[in-house]
């Protein structure tokens, strides 16, 4: 009888699994690109390769894949599927993911815990044993004192004065053991309630501890095919979300007084969050105003209807005035020197941007902000102190600068620091290289103003026709004891509609933008010194108008 031949199981050889380290990676709007090398060992011939230490979220389509020589670790030729380096060609690269499971914590811990577990339950059972003995002494005890009360109500009422004191001294032993049974027993309970929570709390820390946390893991895989066996180095990249840059500002101000020139000191950071599950333990960052997840197509283009009706028969009779606020559009500060001939794009200037780490830094997986410095420049300011009444009881610190160098300022929050004191946090608007702007650094308490508005209005008899007086009284005070330098401003409406007409009565010196309706005036306050400004101006219109004020 021939025996059977046994069957021998052949293992399929698992593609090489080999580990890799961040090198660079560039911030953008709402994701990253993360370039990683790797050091693998390859057979001759085609094969499969697996490269960890990548985020489960990553974009499979961005993969790219290069090699680079093992001597001089350059890169040797363009990325892309196909291309051939050191004898190695990349024939093609994808993402593979798998589900874990795996215990939260190692395993020295649970088998502490058990032992904890085991010893809560060991003096739970003692303590409910010497609940059990305890309860059983207080009912014996409370048996004991019913059987003497019940003795002691047969006891004729004529009996000796021995008798009852036998009696009362027996009482007293049973009342003394009744306490002392009751004492034990409290202390039972407290002790039983003690061990229950001891015990539950084992359980509870065990239970998590044995709990098993489904771990994602992710890896690159890459098919290559190597002419001859070795050692080489790949260089890989691909996009993954859950990563994200803002620009932040800190601005110091330093500056003299009598002068009124200042230098202002611009640090710029990047802000970055991350959350990819991937830890960049000493990488170059680079930060990006690129947007690569938006395509350049243009808006769809829909109907806008315009409706018009005729004027009803009292609509046609009066002509209702409404009064608003209208934000001025300047390409330029006032006061300012711009050095651009014409007005830049919105955000990056219409050019994309790029910024660097000045050193390689340590960003965990967290979440949380972290700050990059990646910018910084000093700049010569004009300095003065802004007084607007109808807006701020005190005086406000302003400074006007130009924008030096190439690098534009990225529109974000800025902190305010001046004279070693952190005053707030404002916004800072897109500034391009040349391009003046301003800043403000905080209210100056010793300059004050009170502003009172009074109005009269009068209507002709005859006519019907509307005046109506503005008078504005400004107090200024100077509560220092140094000189100031002031530039005050104030407004007046400008009308829009034929038939209403302002005039300027009084302005006490100031400056008139009849444009917009702007005045400003710069004078200087002794110390300790009040000054009285007057505006007055008057509004006339006929009387079918109705009028807001």
């Amino acid at each position: 009888m021939t025996k059977p031949k046994k069957t021998q199981l052949v293992p399929t050889k698992s593609p090489g699994s080999f580990g890799s380290r961040p090198l660079r990676v560039t911030f953008y709007e709402d994701r990253a690109e993360v370039t990683r090398v790797a050091t693998v060992e390859l057979a001759a011939g085609s094969q499969w390769i697996h490269l960890s230490g990548v985020s489960a979220f990553l974009d499979d389509r961005s993969i790219q894949v290069r090699v680079l020589t093992a001597a001089k670790s350059e890169p040797t030729d363009e990325e892309g599927d196909g291309h051939k380096a050191a004898g190695v060609a990349v024939i093609a690269a994808s993402a593979r993911r798998q589900v874990l499971p795996a215990y939260v914590h190692a395993k020295g811990p649970i088998e502490e815990l058990d032992t904890q577990l085991r010893e809560a339950e060991l003096a739970r059972a003692s303590a409910q044993a010497r609940l059990t003995r305890a309860n059983s002494r207080r009912t014996r005890l409370r048996a004991l004192a019913a059987t003497w009360c019940e003795g002691l109500s047969e006891i004729p009422r004529g009996a000796a004065t021995d008798d009852l004191a036998a009696w009362r001294a027996a009482y007293d032993s049973t009342d003394a053991a009744l306490a002392g049974a009751m004492d034990e027993w409290f202390e039972a309970s407290r002790a039983l309630s003690e061990a229950d929570d001891a015990a539950a709390l084992a359980q509870a820390r065990l239970a998590v501890r044995r709990a098993e946390a489904p771990i994602c893991d992710a890896t690159v895989e890459v098919q290559l095919d190597a002419e001859s066996a070795g050692r080489y180095e790949l260089e890989f990249k691909y996009r993954v979300p859950c990563a994200m840059w803002r620009p932040e500002h800190l601005a110091r101000l330093d500056f003299d007084e009598a002068a009124q020139i200042g230098r202002i000191e611009l640090v710029t950071y990047a802000t970055v969050w991350q959350a990819t599950g991937e830890r960049w333990d000493g990488v170059e960052l680079a930060f990006s105003t690129a947007r690569p997840s938006q395509a350049a197509s243009p808006p769809l283009l829909q109907d806008d209807p315009i409706w018009s009706r005729k004027k009803t028969t009292d609509e046609r009779k009066t002509v209702t005035i409404e009064s608003r606020d209208v934000e001025v559009a300047a390409a330029d500060v006032a006061g300012g020197h711009s050095q651009v001939a014409q007005m830049p794009g919105v955000d990056d200037g219409g050019e994309p941007l790029e910024y660097g780490s000045k050193a390689r830094v340590d960003l965990p997986s967290t979440g949380a902000p972290f700050r990059v410095e990646i910018a910084s420049i000093e700049l010569e300011a004009k300095v003065e102190r802004v007084l607007r009444p109808e807006r701020s009881a005190v005086a406000h610190i302003r400074a006007l600068a130009t924008l030096t160098g190439d690098e534009p300022l990225l529109a974000g929050p800025i902190r305010i620091v001046r004279g070693g004191s952190m005053m707030g946090r404002t916004r800072l608007d897109f500034v391009a290289p040349g391009a003046a702007f301003e800043l403000g650094f905080g209210p100056d308490d010793a300059i004050r103003v009170r502003r009172h508005e009074h109005r009269r209005r009068e209507e002709s008899t005859i006519t019907g026709s509307q005046t109506i007086d503005f008078d504005t009284d400004l107090f200024l005070s100077n509560l220092s004891d140094q000189p100031q330098k002031l530039h005050v401003f104030e407004r007046i409406p400008v009308s829009e509609i034929e038939g209403l007409k302002v005039t300027l009565v009084e302005n006490d010196g100031f400056n008139v933008n009849e444009a917009d309706g702007f005045l400003d005036l710069e004078l200087e306050l002794e110390p300790r010194a009040t000054k009285k400004l007057n505006i007055e101006y008057e509004l006339k219109a006929p009387s079918k108008m109705v009028l807001p004020f």
